[in-house]
């Protein structure tokens, strides 16, 4: 049990392995008749500045708290001095976790308003779906009409061209009223299978404020 690998482990920053040697002299002097040397009290003072530096703030305070009560004046001077450093340090530690808990939940809540900003802009695609499903909608009506109307009008006509005129024009006409009607024709389609409805922005705001 050497008490000098122990201190040359801590000057050379190997806490860990520091801990481990003081820690086992300390041992051996508490078992011994050392324990009131003064070798054990360097012992013990070095051991609080390995826990210290292992990051082990919670048994560096305990143990100051014992060499408080240490008979040497000067080993008591110490620990209490020491005390006042690992306790003002672990009071600067605690705040630092609580502040990154409040950046997560920050982060959390940005995200969330980002998303809800990316779902209202889905209004403006849902208008250019519409768009192309009206005119969708409007262009086979207007093949079928076509189609039914060649029948009608240019076969077995003795003026052909005048039937096909007549049938792209009806065609064309159609298509136009296709158009215009087909947005109104979905959102009723809609309305009786889904029971789905536009809202209004007083709605958004009433039921959800943070999508607002």
């Amino acid at each position: 049990m050497s008490l000098e690998n122990g201190l040359n482990a801590l000057k050379q920053k190997r806490y860990a392995e520091a801990v481990q040697w003081l820690e086992d002299y300390c041992q051996y002097c508490q078992n011994s008749s050392d324990h009131h040397s003064q070798e054990y009290s360097q012992a013990q003072a070095a051991l609080v500045k390995a826990y210290s530096g292992n990051g082990e703030n919670k048994k560096a305070i305990a143990l100051c708290r014992k060499l408080e009560n240490n008979p040497n004046s000067q080993v008591s001077n110490w620990a209490k001095k020491c005390l006042t450093t690992l306790t003002s340090k672990s009071t600067k530690t605690t705040p630092t976790k609580t502040t990154a808990k409040t950046v997560s939940k920050s982060r959390h809540k940005a995200g969330r308003v980002a998303q809800t900003g990316i779902r209202l802009a889905m209004k403006g695609i849902a208008g250019n779906l519409a768009l192309a499903s009206g005119v969708t909608i409007s262009l086979l009506f207007g093949m079928v009409l076509v189609l039914a109307l060649s029948l009608l009008l240019i076969l077995n006509s003795n003026n052909p061209v005048t039937g096909l005129i007549i049938a792209v024009a009806i065609t064309l006409i159609f298509n136009v009223a296709a158009f215009f009607i087909s947005p109104w024709i979905m959102d009723l389609t809609q309305r009786w299978l889904y029971q789905t409805r536009w809202v209004t922005l007083a709605d958004i705001q009433r039921y959800s404020p943070e999508s607002a």
